[in-house]
């Protein structure tokens, strides 16, 4: 829930409204402007994304999540809290 308006306002600069779907140096590059963002949050907001996206798709070659976890620094919780918002999304769900 942290990063959700964060989340909500990255998709709406880009006009997208899959994370998967958005490069992180865009993200940046359109939340320069935003009046609700400060530089301080962009930054953890990009790292975010990214991790995102990585999971995605080492879950989509299907290695473990505990490797996942491992490669990327993470913990094995982020990971699958992750892939339960993969999930919702593949059944329509808003992240």
């Amino acid at each position: 829930a942290r990063w959700h308006w964060r989340e909500r306002a990255a998709a709406a600069a880009l006009g997208r409204r899959r994370r998967s779907t958005m490069d992180a140096g865009r993200v940046l590059a359109a939340l320069r402007t935003s009046p609700r963002l400060e530089d301080a949050d962009l930054k953890p907001l990009v790292a975010w994304i990214v991790r995102e996206e990585r999971i995605e798709e080492a879950t989509e070659a299907n290695l473990d999540p505990r490797f996942i976890a491992e490669s990327l620094g993470c913990t094995v919780g982020t990971v699958e809290a992750s892939q339960a918002r993969m999930r919702k999304r593949s059944r329509g769900y808003s992240a």
